[in-house]
């Protein structure tokens, strides 16, 4: 059986993030794709998730952050598969860029969120996020209330 530490979660956070915005970042400079505003933002969830996971590694006590992040990352990319879904409706944001006149707004059809972007083995990128951050929360989570548990028995046993 896997034993996950603070420290093992955080490094395997780490590594996880560290691939995905290099791969993310290397399709926009490699195969000149533009992500839309909802992939840029999954890309800065991960970088923030680097942040967070490399203070983690220094700072345990700040590894519920971590978890919060994890679980915001995989909302955002949830709402992200969805729009590309059409189970949301898309964000305005992904409608507009910064713009001189309304009509190169309403012409801009590059980065619309509900396209998909580019795929890999047939499934959407965006696929791929998600995964990476349920699965990252998952762990997260799972190491997380492993030792809050462990806290609240030793915390139980002591006054018993």
């Amino acid at each position: 059986m896997i034993k996950f530490s603070i420290k093992s979660a955080s490094l395997f956070t780490l590594i996880i993030c560290i691939i995905a915005v290099l791969f993310s970042m290397s399709a926009s400079i490699f195969f000149k794709y533009s992500p839309c505003p909802l992939c840029t933002m999954t890309r800065y969830g991960f970088i923030i998730l680097i942040i967070i996971a490399s203070l983690t590694l220094y700072n345990k006590k700040i590894f519920s952050l971590l978890v919060l992040a994890a679980f915001c990352l995989f909302i955002l990319t949830f709402y992200h598969l969805g729009v590309e879904n059409h189970w949301f409706a898309s964000p305005a944001i992904c409608h507009a860029k910064l713009a001189q006149t309304m009509e190169e707004i309403m012409n801009n059809t590059d980065n619309d969120c509900a396209k998909v972007g580019w795929k890999i083995f047939g499934l959407s990128s965006t696929l791929y996020s998600l995964a990476a951050a349920a699965i990252l929360f998952w762990i997260n989570s799972i190491v997380f209330f492993a030792k809050y548990v462990q806290v609240y028995d030793r915390g139980i046993k002591d006054k018993s």
